[in-house]
């Protein structure tokens, strides 16, 4: 029987396993690219859990000292840090208080890079989530 017979030309026994294999690697790649967005996507949440926690807690006097805004202020930075640092090594938080308004405004943000379930395969890197939250002074 020759390689190029009829027969054997015309046999597609085979072709479904060939096609898997080369559409396996694309399939693995938006597979891991769904479950990082996932994982950036619920971290996001937690950190706004964080700094509305924060800010809901400076605003009613639980994070003080009362009387010296500026340091209520760097305490709550410290409070939220020290709440995202498990997952998000190179966070950065600011929190400011507007003494003339009375607004609390704290900003929590991290690059992807930290928030994502795998380093490899990763192409959101280069940005940063942010949460955001604005609560008035209460006391």
């Amino acid at each position: 029987m020759n390689i190029w017979s009829k027969n054997r030309v015309m046999n597609e026994d085979g072709t479904a396993t060939v096609e898997t294999v080369l559409w396996l690697p694309a399939l693995f790649m938006i597979f891991i690219l769904i479950i990082n967005t996932s994982f950036v996507f619920y971290k996001q949440s937690i950190m706004m859990r964080v700094v509305q926690d924060a800010n809901r807690a400076l605003s009613v006097g639980r994070i003080g000292p009362v009387d010296d805004m500026q340091a209520a202020a760097a305490n709550t930075q410290t409070y939220v840090k020290d709440r995202i640092s498990g997952f998000a090594s190179n966070g950065t938080v600011k929190t400011t208080v507007n003494s003339s308004t009375g607004v609390i405004t704290t900003t929590a943000s991290v690059p992807i890079s930290d928030l994502v379930f795998n380093g490899k395969f990763n192409i959101l890197t280069g940005f940063s989530v942010s949460a955001q939250s604005q609560h008035f002074v209460e006391y």
